[in-house]
């Protein structure tokens, strides 16, 4: 709390024009193309976070495969490390699905624009909130 999003120095541009062959779009429609390149953004956001959890899945199996902390049997033999994967695992294969959604939503429809903006929101907003608990059940699997 009370860190802004972007440091630095303020820059205001006075007097400045731009040749109307170098617009990105026409005057007036430029919220609607930064909405959308923000609902592009958005599905990328949840593969990155789907990304970010199959690192962390991968990682923490390999470890409970080998690694027997001085008992007899691999800790993934142990049903609490089990659930942890396999709850790590439910929650990448669900992002997953959903960033495929947006992503198809996206590029072929169904509906307007404003169903397509949501299946976008809808993967950044779920796979972000569960990126952070499937990273941190990984790291009790390999015991951080």
């Amino acid at each position: 709390m009370g860190h802004k999003s972007a440091s630095g120095p303020h820059t205001r541009f006075t007097q400045f024009r731009v040749p109307s062959s170098q617009l990105l779009a026409p005057p007036e429609s430029g919220a609607a193309v930064v909405e959308q390149t923000f609902a592009i953004s958005a599905a990328i956001v949840g593969s990155m976070c789907v990304g970010i959890m199959r690192a962390a899945f991968e990682a923490a199996l390999a470890y409970a495969k080998k690694e027997t902390r001085g008992g007899t049997v691999k800790i993934i033999e142990r049903q609490s490390v089990a659930d942890k994967l396999i709850d790590i695992k439910t929650r990448i294969d669900a992002g997953r699905m959903l960033t495929w959604k947006a992503m198809g939503t996206l590029e072929n429809g169904p509906g307007g624009w404003e169903s397509r903006l949501e299946a976008c929101l809808e993967s950044k907003i779920w796979c972000g909130k569960v990126v952070t608990r499937s990273v941190l059940d990984a790291m009790e699997v390999v015991g951080m």
